[in-house]
């Protein structure tokens, strides 16, 4: 037999994680609903108590469905997910911004090597680009909104906004 397959580390999973955060900002940019196929989400998947179980699953894509309250609006598109052979969608909701533990990824890296699934080295590295591409551009696109139109900020010193004194002669 060959060597065992090595997926990526926790810290690479990490960078291609996709917190609510994030999701709240951009899940409804047709580009990022594009770009998040194939990342990793920390999904809670069971309640009891006061004790919460979280997997890490692949986000496949989205799906259409029963609306729910998705921090302040309403929408009715849920994560398609897919953990091993298992496939279902959550709220997006569902998705936490806490931190991944070691357990939570020694358990995802087991299910997925079990169905032959592990993510390569070279798809991770790909996929962080385009997730940085992606941040820049949208960084790039909310500088410009920002400015007023018609001049940038630095044609004068008050930001765009005219001033409002009077000069007495």
């Amino acid at each position: 037999g060959g060597a065992a397959p090595v997926g990526p580390s926790a810290d690479e999973l990490g960078r291609i994680r996709c917190q609510r955060d994030t999701l709240q900002r951009w899940w409804n940019d047709p580009k990022f609903q594009e770009l998040l196929k194939g990342c990793v989400v920390r999904l809670l998947v069971d309640k009891q108590g006061d004790t919460k179980l979280y997997r890490l699953c692949v986000v496949e894509g989205f799906q259409r469905g029963k609306p729910y309250k998705f921090g302040k609006v309403s929408t009715d598109m849920h994560l398609l997910c897919r953990l091993g052979q298992l496939f279902r969608t959550y709220k997006m909701d569902y998705v936490s911004n806490g931190p991944l533990t070691a357990v939570e990824f020694a358990e995802w890296q087991a299910h997925m090597e079990g169905v032959n699934q592990l993510m390569t080295p070279d798809f991770v590295k790909r996929k962080i680009r385009h997730l940085r591409r992606f941040a820049k551009e949208q960084a790039g696109r909310r500088s410009s909104s920002s400015s007023s139109q018609g001049s940038s900020s630095s044609d004068s010193d008050s930001g765009g906004r005219r001033k409002r004194r009077r000069v007495k002669d």
